[in-house]
């Protein structure tokens, strides 16, 4: 296995922790069914977005799947150390699911 590949769930908190440090990489290798697959992000600028708990301003990333027609974004708040406040997910257009932050708590 080659050096900076992840698992599909630390893959997140890499591309977390670079959107922190203004380092935004658009494709990340991830070792997933027993096999490399490339992460493909974009970077689709900046959104303000309404939850339970305020209404940051968010670094909007979307996950593009090759040869899929699923779609993930993800809504990253500067003022939540870019803690994802939203995802959502979309097949053939269609949202099939959301998820929108409810309550944080930083220490």
């Amino acid at each position: 296995m080659q050096a900076n590949t992840y698992d599909p769930l630390l893959v997140f908190e890499i591309l977390r922790l670079n959107l922190s440090s203004k380092n935004f990489d658009t494709s990340y290798q991830v070792y997933d069914d027993a096999k490399i697959k490339d992460y493909l992000f974009v970077n689709e600028g900046t959104e303000v977005i309404s939850t339970n708990v305020s209404e940051p301003e968010c670094v909007k990333v979307t996950r593009v799947r090759k040869n899929s027609t699923r779609k993930t974004t993800f809504w990253f708040s500067e003022k939540y150390n870019f803690v994802p406040v939203k995802v959502l997910q979309k097949k053939d257009g269609d949202e099939v699911a959301t998820m929108i932050i409810d309550s944080i708590e930083l220490k």
